[in-house]
């Protein structure tokens, strides 16, 4: 489920809202909000006319080039396929009487309405980082069910910079637009699998009718044990947020 939501358009350079990390939540919540508003315009409008960059519920605003700006609107539209391809959304030339596409096909432009309501701003998502990790489908499935609520990493630089109270956006190798979004509770740390595994946490890793020495053998797969030696071992215990 995705918790993040467009709840207005601000201008692209207003730093009453910070700059949001791009991430696939975000950009999910972004092309919902085109879907269903019916907005159509460029990268150009995006950056430059007013009231044409989203803010989302986190109380940051999206900010693209004017390339990727293309590349999500062609995705809002359904599709990237030669009629609506990303350049075709690069500029919507604005200021050519608002009409899109470098084919010489007119389209229209729709542009929303400045303003965002900031009553919508989620005190839960305000201010946090959020960090991008993909499983798996098992594993996966485990966390969005609620059963699996500690993830098992190596503490390498990437895991180094999560933080309890972060958000973790979560999606699957079989379907990156699937996503399920969590909160960090705790950070466990220990010098190796086995160590975590024997530990109390070892119910909560999702490790369903295995032991906890093939569920070591398991991380083995993914991870050496020159690299479990070099960066440790983290036991992420997370919660699931809903809206």
């Amino acid at each position: 489920m995705n918790i993040f939501k467009v709840i207005g358009w601000t201008d692209y350079s207003d730093e009453k809202y910070p700059p949001a990390h791009e991430s696939v939540a975000a950009n999910q919540a972004i092309i919902t909000e085109l879907r269903e508003k019916g907005y159509r315009f460029g990268g150009d409008a995006h950056q430059d006319r007013r009231g044409c960059c989203p803010v989302l519920n986190n109380g940051t605003r999206v900010c693209f080039s004017m390339r990727r700006w293309g590349a999500i609107m062609a995705e809002a539209l359904g599709t990237n396929t030669d009629k609506y391809a990303y350049m075709d959304w690069y500029m919507d030339c604005w200021t050519r009487e608002g009409f899109v596409g470098c084919d010489g096909i007119e389209r229209k432009s729709v542009y929303p309405r400045p303003g965002v309501d900031k009553t919508r701003i989620s005190p839960a998502l305000c201010g946090k980082t959020i960090h991008t990790m993909r499983l798996a489908k098992a594993p996966y499935d485990s966390i969005k069910r609620g059963e699996k609520t500690v993830e098992v990493r190596l503490n390498d630089a990437k895991r180094r910079t999560v933080k309890a109270g972060d958000i973790i956006v979560f999606d699957s190798f079989d379907d990156a637009q699937d996503i399920v979004v969590v909160q960090v509770v705790e950070l466990h740390h220990f010098n190796r699998f086995q160590k975590l595994f024997a530990s109390e946490l070892f119910p909560k890793t999702g490790s369903v009718g295995v032991s906890a020495e093939e569920a070591v053998k398991s991380m083995y797969q993914y991870y050496t044990k020159e690299q479990e030696e070099q960066y440790g071992v983290l036991g992420i215990e997370i919660k699931l947020l809903t809206e």
